[in-house]
């Protein structure tokens, strides 16, 4: 699991996630800005997604994954990835996508972060709470600033976000 994760239970009384940093400190080092509250951080999440994760944590969880496994994909398809090249889940065109320099380091370990709650999410491993979901759309929110900004770049190159 990513280095982020510190611990993960499952069992039949829930999932249970305990991380080394919080979601608005790893907004923080992705994006190079401070989330100045929680009521900032949760400001900047779509509402869409909000109000999924209000009827359904696990629904919501599924839906910010997909939207960033579109995101990978449009991006390493601009870079000259093949539609058959494409045919891989989120953490694999991460991984592709770091490999290629085409989004940094920090951005890479956050995908494969998230990946872990979207697999156990999707193959119904354990309860996924409001406030988890509410913590993952924090983190994908913070990922898709971070796609978005290497698309609309265009360099080929990201370059780490963050102090030098």
């Amino acid at each position: 699991m990513g280095e982020r994760l510190k611990a993960l239970r499952a069992g039949p009384g829930g999932l249970e996630m305990e991380w080394n940093e919080t979601a608005q400190e790893a907004e923080k080092q992705l994006t190079g800005e401070v989330a100045a509250t929680e009521q900032a951080t949760d400001q900047t999440m779509p509402l869409r997604l909000r109000e999924v994760a209000k009827a359904s944590p696990r629904g919501a969880v599924l839906d910010a994954a997909a939207e960033i496994e579109s995101a990978l994909r449009t991006l390493l398809a601009r870079h000259g990835l093949s539609a058959d090249e494409l045919r891989m889940g989120m953490r694999q065109l991460s991984s592709t996508a770091a490999e290629r320099e085409l989004i940094s380091l920090s951005t890479h370990r956050a995908i494969e972060n998230l990946s872990v709650l979207r697999n156990l999410a999707a193959h119904g491993r354990g309860r996924v709470e409001y406030a988890q979901a509410v913590d993952f759309l924090a983190l994908a929110d913070a990922v898709m600033y971070s796609l978005t900004a290497a698309r609309s770049v265009g360099l080929g190159r990201f370059a780490e976000v963050g102090p030098a």
